[in-house]
């Protein structure tokens, strides 16, 4: 019957770091030494971050109370396809506020030219350069977070870059551009719903249908004030853009103790291979 070999003890390990303790010395200090490289070779970025969420505003209001018992199935087709419009405009705002229309605005703005050319990893890169909406829009997509809040309607809007000031104004412009943009866009439908309804205003005889449709146009009136407010329309900016206190890459709390340790392995294993290697299984190992 043949006894269990026994698996060599923490002692046993133990020994063998020491015989080998120049080589993971000596690994140890190599791995401080690529990550001081690391750090100092690195450009250091800021993390900068806004809280969006949607607005208050109750939009247009429900027009199924309008209908009398005798509307036509036509009339409530119509009617219907004016009903309340802006429910999912927050949710356009998060699809569009890193896609290229915002993108091409973002593309025009002088104050923001200079600063596209300081966002660099490394101090030997050359910056990045955008000469089509579509490369800023992947670009958007890769360095802008977009995270929820908990369970909270709320989006946290997350950039990294070097110059904590430059991160600032791209946060602040993409608000400012994909909330314009669906408020132009909305204005538009808006006017354009205004000019048919009084269009066909004029031409309605019906006593029910123009009480429908005067119901109606003073609803999309009502939007068309809150439009020429200027006030935020899809999100609100629940929170400025901040900035953290210190750069969050390169984080040497854990670029220092990875490579250390990285290099310490690799100095053991280096002992391990090596020929001059004096540690060996211990007597009661090698006579199970």
């Amino acid at each position: 019957m043949k006894t269990a070999i026994p698996e060599p003890s923490l002692r046993d390990l133990a020994g063998w770091c020491w015989d080998a303790r120049r080589w993971i010395v000596a690994g140890w200090c190599m791995g401080m030494l690529l990550a001081w490289l690391w750090g100092f070779l690195a450009v250091p970025h800021y993390r900068i971050t806004m809280l969006v969420g949607p607005t208050t505003r109750t939009g247009t209001p429900d027009i199924s109370s309008l209908f009398p018992e005798n509307a036509s199935y036509a009339i409530e087709y119509v009617l219907r396809s004016f009903g309340s419009g802006d429910s999912s405009d927050f949710m356009r705002f998060e699809a569009t506020v890193r896609g290229s229309l915002v993108s091409a605005r973002l593309l025009g703005a002088e104050n923001l030219k200079s600063g596209w050319l300081l966002d660099r990893r490394w101090r030997w890169d050359r910056g990045v350069t955008f000469t089509h909406p579509e490369r800023l829009s992947v670009y958007l997509n890769k360095r802008v977070n977009l995270e929820p809040v908990g369970h909270s309607p709320l989006r946290r809007l997350t950039y990294h870059h070097p110059d904590p000031v430059f991160g600032q104004q791209v946060l602040r412009a993409l608000y400012n551009d994909t909330d314009s943009s669906i408020r132009e866009e909305v204005r538009k439908k808006t006017s354009d719903r205004i000019l048919w309804l009084r269009e066909t205003l004029k031409q309605t005889s019906d006593p029910d249908h123009r009480r429908m449709l005067t119901s109606l146009l003073l609803q999309q009136e009502q939007v068309g004030m809150i439009l020429a407010l200027n006030e935020p329309f899809a999100a609100l900016v629940v929170e400025p853009p901040s900035v953290s206190a210190k750069p969050v890459w390169p984080d040497a709390r854990i670029i220092f103790p990875a490579l250390g340790l990285m290099g310490g392995m690799l100095g053991f294993f280096g002992y391990a291979s090596s020929g001059r290697a004096r540690f060996a299984l211990p007597e009661r190992l090698q006579a199970a």
